[in-house]
This record gives C-alpha cells, structure tokens and sequence, in this order.
C-alpha cells in the first residue's frame, strides 16, 4: 500500500496479529497509529472479540480496509475507530 498517513483505516493480515493461524486470505482491520519506512503500528480491531491492540507490521503487510466478516461490519468498526484517540502528529 502506498502513501500510509496516520489515521488512516486499514487492513492487516490475521496470520501476523495470531502467529498460529496460516490462513493467508484471513485479514483485520485496523488504524495507522505511526508509521516510517519499514514498520507501520496499527491499532487493530478483533472482529469476534471486538476488542484493539496494536501491532508493528511491515509496510508491504499493509492493505486497504474490507469489510467481509459478515453484514455490518463496516457499521461495527466504524463505531469503533470513534473510540480510539489517533495520535495528532506523528
């Protein structure tokens, strides 16, 4: 994904949030906290739990957010990016 910018919602794969799953079509989604060359830290969002926590994943592990959990996950996460206070400048 090119031109990251904090705040931005986006979308990482499950396999680096849970390093026991190996489904490589399983994504999250997720907030750019920061971000520099090689790492991005997003705050990410559980579907299940509907819980956060952050993780630094590669910049190349970085793409743009989906919703195809189920109907209304667009709806759930957005309610939930308004929880999260993003970092002014970073």
């Amino acid at each position: 994904m090119k031109n990251i910018k904090v705040g931005q919602f986006v979308s990482v794969p499950d396999r680096v949030c849970f390093p026991g799953r190996r489904d490589p079509y399983e994504w999250e989604n997720g907030i750019v906290f920061a971000f520099n060359e090689k790492q991005v830290k997003v705050a990410v969002w559980n579907h299940l739990t509907k819980k956060a926590y952050f993780r630094n994943i590669g910049v190349n592990s970085v793409k743009k957010v989906n919703y195809y959990h189920y109907v209304g996950e667009e709806q759930d996460f957005l309610k939930w990016t308004k929880t999260i206070k993003v970092p002014v400048n970073s």
